[in-house]
């Protein structure tokens, strides 16, 4: 039971960080690139990636962990707007702009990811470095 509810505590924070993001970024134009989205998704992919390459250096604990990961990762992020918004694009004429949604979407979130890992593996390997 602590676990879901530490999954729902960072749910609800992720969603609210998502929703800031909206905000500050505002709504597309119509046939416009969907930026609140991808920037969404581009940062996620970022921390998960940060948060996997911590994982494999250093548990946490699982109320930690799923908070983290499931709870606000996966309410900050938003494969669901991500797909409403690229058929959107092409239902609207804008088959090109959905195809480089598409494709700049899965790009970055994949170099984002593999950062964010790289990242957080190269700072443990320093870190043991230096201790030794």
């Amino acid at each position: 039971m602590k676990t879901a509810a530490c999954v729902a505590a960072g749910g609800a924070i992720g969603t609210l960080a998502r929703y800031a993001v909206a905000l500050v970024l505002g709504a597309p134009e119509s046939g416009a690139f969907p930026s609140a989205t991808f920037t969404a998704n581009a940062a996620g992919c970022l921390l998960i990636g940060l948060l996997g390459g911590l994982l494999a250096n250093r548990p946490l604990p699982e109320a930690l962990r799923e908070f983290l990961s499931t709870g606000f990762l996966g309410g900050f992020t938003t494969l669901s707007a991500f797909g409403v918004e690229t058929v959107r694009l092409a239902a609207d004429g804008y088959a090109a702009m959905a195809f480089a949604y598409a494709a700049a979407s899965a790009a970055a979130g994949l170099v984002a990811a593999s950062a964010g890992y790289a990242l957080a593996k190269a700072v443990f390997r320093n870190a043991r470095e230096d201790a030794a």
